[in-house]
C-alpha cells in the first residue's frame, strides 16, 4: 500500500510519512534489526523475484536509516545471510538489465562490492 501510494503525486508525500512512522516504531518501539525486517518483508523467501517486488526498496530504505544509528550491522552482511553469492551475482546482473530495476540492482551491487564479498557484474 505504502509502495502503491508513493508513486501517486497526490499521496506521495503522506506515504513518506507513514513509511517513517512505521521505520519509527520498528527500530524505537519494536527494536527490529535490518535482518528481522528483511524477513518480515519475506525478503528472504523472495529468491529470483527480489528485485522485482516493492519491499527490497522498503528494507534498503529503513537499512539507510538503521545504518545510521547501528552502522556496523550492514547490508551486505544480510543479503549473504539468505542468499549465496553467485545466486546474487546473478539477480543483479539480471536486475540490472531491466530499467525497471536498474538503479536498485546498481544501489545493491556497490553496497556489496563495499564490502569485497561480489565480484562485479558487466
Amino acid at each position: 500500500m505504502i509502495a502503491s501510494a508513493s508513486k501517486v503525486s497526490k499521496t506521495k508525500d503522506i506515504a513518506k510519512s507513514v513509511e517513517f512512522e512505521l521505520f519509527k516504531n520498528w527500530y524505537g518501539v519494536s527494536y527490529k534489526s535490518a535482518d528481522q525486517i528483511f524477513t518480515i518483508l519475506n525478503l528472504d523467501r523472495a529468491g529470483s523475484s527480489l528485485f522485482t517486488g516493492p519491499w527490497l526498496d522498503t528494507w534498503i530504505r529503513y537499512m539507510i536509516m538503521f545504518e545510521e544509528w547501528y552502522f556496523h550491522n550492514h547490508m551486505a552482511k544480510t543479503l549473504f545471510k539468505y542468499y549465496d553469492e553467485n545466486d546474487l551475482s546473478q539477480m543483479i546482473k539480471t536486475a540490472k538489465s531491466n530499467p525497471n530495476t536498474e538503479k536498485l540492482a546498481s544501489y545493491i551491487e556497490n553496497a556489496l562490492l563495499r564490502f569485497n564479498n561480489l565480484p562485479k557484474s558487466d
